[in-house]
């Protein structure tokens, strides 16, 4: 099971799962690891764009309050399984 992931469709990059439940990451929850990864692909890679499950609600919640907006929304995920994804861009007035 994956409890999140980043990736970025303007560029590829592989999704990189970050397991929270699993060491060394149980003890960083909440630390910063996730923004950072995410600075590094908005400010090193160009990434612009992500793809989130929509019933993953602290994840939604992240990329909004890093300034990602909603321009779309899928009912299946890439593997036409019934998740509803939000397709999400990040406003060219945030972080960069």
């Amino acid at each position: 099971r994956r409890d999140g992931w980043m990736n970025s469709i303007s560029i590829i990059v592989p999704s990189t799962p970050i397991k929270p439940t699993t060491w060394p990451f149980s003890s960083l929850r909440g630390c910063g690891l996730g923004s950072l990864l995410l600075d590094h692909a908005v400010s090193e890679h160009g990434a612009t764009l992500v793809d989130v499950n929509e019933q993953n609600e602290q994840a939604v919640g992240f990329y909004g309050h890093y300034g990602f907006e909603v321009i779309d929304r899928s009912e299946t995920d890439g593997m036409g399984d019934p998740f509803p994804i939000l397709h999400m861009r990040l406003c060219p007035t945030s972080h960069g």
